[in-house]
């Protein structure tokens, strides 16, 4: 496993063996942290040209509003672009967080193909299927 990014919120990995992309949040980030480590997402599928991603948002806690309407206006457009294809999605168990996560997937599920799960081991061996 390759570490593209890390910060004490965030860290963005690559399974070489695999062609995926780990990206997990750490603890709930401020809002500056959550678009910068949104857009190193972006960086990490452009630069190992791969659009699978395994996006563990269990520590995530609660997106903003204005941070939900960015998500899904102008970063999945970028994600996309840069090959974005497949997410897995680790839920929180939190319901508030669930909420917004699944408001952000609302959106991406309409352009990626996307699956939602509750631990690291369903989340990856649904899209080493994929």
């Amino acid at each position: 496993m390759k570490v593209f990014f890390e910060e004490d919120y965030a860290k963005v990995s690559y399974d070489s063996n695999n062609s995926i992309i780990i990206y997990e949040w750490l603890v709930p980030p401020t809002e500056t942290e959550f678009k910068y480590g949104c857009e190193q997402m972006i960086r990490a599928l452009a630069h190992f040209k791969t659009g699978k991603v395994v996006v563990d948002t269990r520590e995530q806690g609660t997106v903003a509003n204005h941070l939900l309407e960015w998500m899904t206006t102008d970063w999945i457009a970028k994600a996309v672009a840069a090959g974005y294809s497949h997410g897995a999605i680790i839920l929180p168990t939190d319901v508030f967080t669930q909420l917004s996560v699944d408001e952000i997937m609302d959106t991406v599920s309409k352009k990626v193909i996307s699956r939602n799960f509750d631990n690291m081991e369903h989340a990856l061996d649904w899209i080493l299927k994929q």
